[in-house]
Order: structure tokens, then sequence, then C-alpha cells
């Protein structure tokens, strides 16, 4: 069964939700599957049918770990931090349904027969999100979204105190010690 939108809804969803990311997407495919909720195929415009968001789910939330982990590392933080304050607290379903609520995600979330989007599927939609903004831009964009979602935590701002071997700009000589 294909559900789906026409160009209009399509582009109009897109370009809300777009500005509440802070992010453009290049390929709105990207966007578009993280946004397909309804565990069928979809169909977005006249012609971009996209799978289920489940699997760029998987991915996303796979990254966020990744991308997290290596700022709680570059913060020093105890390994006690990382699983109370970083796994236990920003990487939850409930705390991913909270920032997707919170953020007007929940509405762009395309659902089968018309049922609205659960916590479940807000939380799985926020990981798709994050998982398609590295496909579209990498570990900029990735970062960029989960900052402007509130996907951070102050703690891991000390990353760049203590300087994160990542932020170097090319060229820059890396130093020892």
């Amino acid at each position: 069964m294909n559900i789906g939108m026409d160009n209009r809804q399509f582009f109009n969803a897109a370009s809300d939700c777009q500005l509440r990311l802070g992010y453009a997407f290049t390929r709105l495919s990207h966007l578009a599957r993280a946004l397909n909720g309804s565990g069928n195929r979809a169909q977005f415009g006249e012609s971009e049918i996209v799978e289920s968001n489940k699997p760029l789910a998987i991915y996303g939330d796979a990254l966020m770990q990744t991308l997290l982990a290596k700022k709680w590392l570059n913060a020093g933080l105890s390994p006690d931090q990382w699983t109370r304050d970083i796994c236990q607290t920003l990487l939850t379903n409930k705390n991913l349904a909270e920032v997707g609520t919170d953020n007007g995600i929940r509405r762009f979330i395309l659902c089968s027969g018309g049922t609205r989007p659960s916590d479940k599927m807000t939380a799985t939609a926020v990981e798709a999100i994050i998982g398609a903004a590295h496909l579209d831009g990498g570990d900029d964009a990735a970062n960029l979204v989960m900052e402007n979602l509130g996907i951070t935590s102050p703690l891991l701002e000390e990353s760049s105190v203590k300087g994160d071997p990542g932020s170097r700009s090319k060229g820059e000589p890396q130093t020892s010690g």
C-alpha cells in the first residue's frame, strides 16, 4: 500500500520542517524518508517513493551515540557520566519523543490510516532525521541538527575548552602533550 502527499503538501511540509531543524537538505528524499513513519512505502511529491524510516532511524541512533561519544571523550568525562548524563538522559526514546514534540517535528511524520504519531514514532523520526542529515551533509550536518533540536548537554560543551582534535581546521598542525 502506498500513502503519501502531493507536491504542494510535501514541499510546504519540507520547507517548514527544515526551518525547525535549522538545516536545508540538499536531497529532500533523505528528509522524506526520515518522516515516513507509516511502515509502508510512501510517495512524496509526484515521483519520490521512499521506504519506511526504521532502517534510517537505526543508522541515526548509532550515529548520535558515535557523535556524542566523541564529544564525551574530548570533554574528559567519566564513563559514569556517559551512561548517566548522556545515554540515560539524551538518547532515550522518551527524550527523543519530547525533542520531536517540542520542536514541532511530530506534525510532519507521515502515518498510515490517518493515525497520529505516537511517542515511539516521534522518537524514531528524530533518530531518522539525524541519520538523514548525516547522509545529506556528513558529521557537520548531523551535529548541527542535533544541536538545533537540543540533543546536547552542557557537559559536552567542555570539548571546545579542552581542544577537540576533530574541530581543527585543515592544515593546522597537531600538537602533542
